[in-house]
């Protein structure tokens, strides 16, 4: 049996993963003894307790997200991603290398203006015709209960 186009694709993309993103193909045998896995492990426990080392001089992981630290980190992560990718540093496969261009459009929702005139008129009917003074008892106790103590603290879940 042939294997389809899209199955051989697949099949493709996965060892192009594989081969950028592992680095498999830097080094001639990768599993030879382990050494390429060993040392790729052992370099990830390292950064990684080095973070650590880093979170615990700032008093602990609590202490470092009333500083914002963490959400900086993932910023500036993140902005540091999108350059490397925007500069052919980073690969993604699909993407950046071995682009598979743009799919065509099978088709393209388009909204009739009757139908959209028609659901806004309904929708605000609806919200003319609701109960005003429940709907705001009903958000003033999300509110309340969004701005207290999580529900586990005082064991008010099933209230």
């Amino acid at each position: 049996m042939i294997p389809s186009e899209e199955a051989v694709k697949i099949a493709l993309r996965t060892q192009q993963i594989l081969a950028e993103e592992t680095g498999v193909t830097n080094v001639i045998d990768p599993l030879a003894g382990s050494y390429y896995v060993e040392a790729l492990t052992d370099r990830m426990e390292e950064e990684a307790n080095a973070y650590i080392r880093k979170l615990d001089e700032m008093g602990g992981m609590v202490a470092a997200i009333e500083k914002d630290y963490p959400q900086m980190e993932i910023a500036d992560a993140a902005y540091a991603y999108q350059q490397q990718i925007d500069r052919d540093e980073k690969v993604i496969i699909g993407i950046n290398k071995y682009p598979a261009g743009r799919p065509e459009l099978e088709f393209v929702l388009k909204i009739d203006p009757e139908l959209e005139r028609m659901q806004i008129e309904r929708t605000q009917k609806f919200r003319d015709s609701r109960d005003k003074a429940g709907l705001q008892a009903a958000m003033d106790e999300l509110r309340r209960r969004c701005e207290g103590p999580p529900c586990w603290e005082t064991m008010s879940c099933r209230r």
